[in-house]
């Protein structure tokens, strides 16, 4: 069955960690939820220092980040949070039993959503296995948070291990990766295909260790894993709005949201691209509302040029375009970069005149 994903967002998070200003992360919360995400995580301590306490906590879907101890569990239950992940290493049957079972008896006392984060979740060995199980059961866990926090786990790893995980866990299986070799978001496509329906993503990656980028998670889903996704046809100014908030600017080369990824210049390149955009496209622009560009630099050929001129609505002759070529070549040489429409319109002119 193709059930849809949901993203759990640590985006946010990321903006209570660099401080922003409470008008900014307002402006963050509303882009988000625009997106559709699933909850948006945040750490308690650092929710606290936001001045958004009283921010409806229903209306976003705020998860609570706390660490195994009981101030941290009180103080999110006064902050307002119904829903709470904990964050906890797997060190040893014993010593995790000794943190875990006073606090989940505590959580479940006062009614609260609990999601257990094991943050190295690759350590926990078969016999261990059993102690989580019996745990997720006894406290109604609502979801077991499969996290790779060192990024060291590869798409092959993550497929096997959550594969099996997915057939043993008795609730909801989430996966929380990171990428500090760069891997976030090939570990996280491998998760949807082991059947886990829950991913942690933040838009452009951020974070401190970095995450698997929503949108590239997105587009994946849909065209390497063929699944029912809806992309919203602004996501690309939405994602640039959401980092804008954090004062991060989009690289122009960055996976699906940069805004020069559909910008070609090579004369073959270009002659490829009108024919059958997907021979160099994985993805039309306006799927994620971009636009195609053509530039004219030093590298342009004839046919790139005179695809250009059509744009500008100039219908070139063979004989003017082999005339405009050489001088559009030098004059993107002289200024290192590429040429703008009124460039090159000034250079026809000028050429045109001559004859």
């Amino acid at each position: 069955m193709n059930k849809p994903v949901i993203y759990m967002d640590q985006t946010v998070n990321e903006g209570l960690r660099r401080n922003i200003r409470s008008a900014n992360l307002q402006l963050m919360l509303k882009a988000i939820k625009e997106l559709q995400v699933g909850y948006i995580d945040v750490v308690v301590s650092d929710w606290e220092k936001s001045g958004l306490r009283s921010c409806n906590m229903e209306s976003y879907f705020f998860r609570g980040n706390i660490r195994p101890n009981m101030h941290e569990l009180y103080k999110a239950y006064h902050l307002g949070f119904d829903k709470i992940s904990i964050f906890c290493p797997h060190v040893s049957r014993k010593s995790n039993s000794k943190k875990l079972y006073p606090l989940l008896e505590a959580a479940t006392r006062l009614n609260l959503d609990i999601f257990l984060h094991i943050e190295n979740a690759a350590q926990i060995s078969a016999v261990d296995i059993d102690f989580y199980l019996k745990l997720l059961v006894k406290f109604n866990i609502k979801s077991f948070i499969y996290g790779d926090k060192e990024g060291r786990l590869d798409p092959f790893q993550i497929y096997e291990a959550l594969a099996y995980m997915a057939k043993v866990i008795p609730c909801s299986l989430e996966f929380h990766g990171h990428n500090m070799y760069g891997m976030a978001t090939a570990n996280a496509l491998a998760a949807i295909r082991a059947g886990v329906g829950r991913i942690a993503t933040a838009i452009g990656g951020v974070g401190e260790r970095g995450h698997a980028a929503m949108e590239e998670v997105l587009l994946g889903s849909r065209h390497l894993l063929k699944k029912t996704v809806h992309i919203d046809a602004s996501l690309a100014s939405n994602c640039a709005h959401i980092l804008a908030c954090m004062g991060l600017k989009v690289p122009v080369n960055k996976a699906i949201i940069g805004t020069g990824i559909f910008t070609h210049e090579s004369g073959l390149h270009v002659d490829g691209v009108v024919k059958d955009p997907s021979l160099y496209e994985a993805f039309s622009p306006e799927e994620v509302g971009l636009i195609r560009k053509l530039v004219i630099g030093k590298h342009s050929g004839s046919v790139s040029l005179r695809v250009k001129l059509q744009q500008m609505n100039i219908q070139a002759t063979d004989e003017e375009i082999r005339a405009l070529l050489p001088k559009i070549r030098k004059l993107a040489v002289l200024q290192k970069g590429n040429l703008g429409e009124e460039q090159i319109r000034k250079i026809y002119d000028t050429e045109l005149a001559r004859d």
